[in-house]
């Protein structure tokens, strides 16, 4: 398989922002709040469906929606909606069923 470099899938997921903090470059998705609320119901969904078998995968999706909050926090607007949505896709990953485990 060969990939050209130059090619580019042009999408607008979000309004993609980058920063410079402690002399690291970051970014920002941008993403609005009902987006946060999925992506926080669907990083807790599956640590909750595979605690038992990989328990150290849990501790990575807890890290990945601890990164995700910081962001939000540090470099977003609207924040508090963002934030409030990440952690209600939280608790609903955590407690709700998907069409896939049914």
């Amino acid at each position: 398989m060969y990939v050209h470099g130059s090619h580019e899938f042009p999408h607008s997921i979000g309004e993609r922002r980058r920063y410079r903090c402690m002399g690291m470059k970051v970014q920002s998705g941008g993403h609005a709040p009902a987006r946060r609320y999925l992506l926080g119901r669907s990083t807790l969904w599956p640590a909750r469906q595979w605690l038992w078998r990989e328990p150290a995968f849990a501790p990575l999706c807890l890290l990945r929606l601890s990164y995700q909050a910081i962001g939000v926090i540090a470099f977003e607007d609207r924040a508090g909606a963002k934030l409030r949505a990440l952690l209600r896709g939280a608790a609903s990953g955590l407690v709700a069923r998907t069409d896939a485990a049914r």
